[in-house]
């Protein structure tokens, strides 16, 4: 455990060859240690080694079957690798597991709007915007949906929104509300 901690560690300070061996250790000394090859995953993904951290989180789901976190980063890096059926199918699972997780909902949505699935990417935005009221990049998205499917006045009061939320946007916002 000390050595997926140090590793975990060294992955938020971006110190990516230190995670890589504090990860290797800890499954050196337990090789059914998911939390170290989920660890793995991600520095692999940092590094853009992106089949090799889709082996790594594959490896950490085999440990921890229904772990929705696992399956949405098997989802992004499916994504990454321009695997966008397996990683939507990816994501529905981790969705299942937790309906209400931000990151699956914001990552589905993206890859529906890549593949130009307005409807659905709006419906899955409006779901998050509710989660995530306050979080600017949510709105700003859901604007860009709204406007794409011809919602206009729904788009502006979105984008709007997303402005109100960031600190140095408050001098635009007065303008703007001037009109």
């Amino acid at each position: 455990y000390p050595f997926t901690l140090s590793g975990h560690e060294f992955l938020a300070l971006d110190q990516l060859d230190s995670a890589l061996s504090s990860f290797k250790a800890a499954l050196s000394q337990d090789p059914r240690h998911f939390s170290a090859y989920y660890g793995l995953g991600g520095v692999m993904m940092r590094k853009e080694e992106v089949a090799t951290a889709l082996q790594d989180f594959r490896n950490a789901l085999e440990i921890h079957p229904r772990h929705s976190v696992l399956l949405c980063y098997i989802g992004i890096t499916l994504n990454s690798l321009g695997r966008k059926r397996e990683a939507l199918r990816c994501l529905s699972k981790s969705e299942e597991l937790d309906p209400n997780n931000p990151q699956v909902l914001f990552q589905k949505a993206t890859i529906l709007k890549q593949g130009g699935n307005w409807d659905e990417t709006y419906e899955i935005l409006l779901k998050l915007s509710l989660l995530l009221p306050q979080e600017a990049s949510v709105l700003q998205f859901l604007g860009e949906v709204q406007d794409e499917l011809g919602l206009v006045h729904k788009a502006i009061l979105s984008f709007n929104k997303a402005l109100s939320l960031l600190p140095r946007h408050h001098k635009s916002i007065k303008i703007i509300n001037q009109y």
